[in-house]
């Protein structure tokens, strides 16, 4: 039998040991970011896609794009595309591509924006819903200009943003008259006086920082990344993640081209480029590859380029 000095003793230890889980938790929560794909899993992507590149080039690449997990400064939503933040996403993508054209003398740091720019281009196909829309198209495969960005309740190849007003920057905007958004799961309908749509989100890491129409649309990252290979839709997102990084290299030189000539292209590529065939082939690849998808997809759809969808529709 235990006495009541030991039983005393065990209850403080147990105690005890509950409070170290609670703190190791807690800790975890905070030294660990919200992101989707590991860092890891994003050189990996780097080193996949832009492989031409010299390595002390693809080396500052890596870091810039693992920097928006390791460093507080970039823990915002618009570098890890969560919250239904989709236009903060976009606009940040392209003032981050004005950074990296302006310091075209300077490969370095022009090199470690890029590939913090590349994170939340990488990071939207493990964090949103697109995959769970059947989606098999990248989300922006124009190559020739910055992004479009992507505005509230705005159709967009055949989806509809699902973002409201972000209280804190002043907006005043809400979901429009008319428009019934019914959730399912992942997957949320939206119904106009056009139609039904499905409706893009996005992982949110708590209430409070989201954008997201209503409680029914907030999920969490937990519930919706596909950050690893045992998370289902992993691959697939891993895939058009790769393919978008490389449109971004080939992005990347034509935004050059429009600010500095042929002169800025080709100082990119004798300062960045180890296999100047294959950094230009990819780019003519990707511009067939592009030119097909639009071509099938205007035959399906009757004129709605690069939707690439195969579902889900609505009964």
């Amino acid at each position: 039998m235990k006495t009541c000095g030991q039983i005393n003793i065990i209850g403080l230890l147990s105690i005890g040991f509950a409070i170290l889980l609670l703190v190791s938790s807690i800790m975890m929560m905070v030294i660990i970011p919200v992101n989707a794909f590991m860092p890891k899993v994003h050189s990996d992507i780097n080193n996949k896609s832009l492989s031409f590149l010299k390595p002390d080039i693809l080396s500052k690449v890596n870091s810039g794009d693992e920097g928006a997990d390791k460093n507080g400064e970039f823990r915002h939503r618009e570098y890890h595309s969560t919250g239904c933040d989709f236009q903060g996403t976009t606009e940040n993508i392209n003032r981050l591509y004005d950074q990296v054209v302006s310091n075209i003398d300077d490969k370095d740091t022009m090199a470690k924006t890029f590939g913090l720019l590349l994170h939340p281009v990488q990071d939207f196909y493990a964090h949103s819903n697109w995959i769970e829309l059947g989606r098999n198209d990248l989300v922006e495969s124009n190559s020739d200009s910055k992004w479009p960005v992507l505005k509230p309740f705005q159709e967009y190849k055949g989806v509809i943003i699902l973002q409201v007003c972000d209280q804190s920057k002043g907006e005043h905007y809400d979901i429009p008259d008319g428009y019934t958004l019914d959730p399912d799961g992942k997957v949320v309908y939206v119904s106009t006086s056009d139609g039904t749509y499905p409706g893009l989100i996005s992982a949110t890491s708590s209430k409070s920082n989201a954008n997201c129409p209503n409680e029914d649309m907030y999920i969490t990252h937990y519930v919706m990344h596909k950050d690893s290979q045992s998370r289902k839709g992993y691959d697939k997102a891993r895939v058009l993640a790769e393919a978008q990084t490389i449109n971004e290299w080939c992005r990347l030189q034509n935004l050059v081209e429009q600010s500095h000539g042929q002169d800025g292209v080709q100082l990119l590529i004798d300062s960045w480029v180890d296999n100047k065939h294959k950094a230009n082939s990819v780019c003519l690849d990707d511009a067939e590859a592009n030119k097909g998808e639009k071509s099938k997809s205007k035959k399906k759809h009757g004129g709605d380029p690069g939707s690439g969808e195969d579902g889900p529709h609505r009964p």
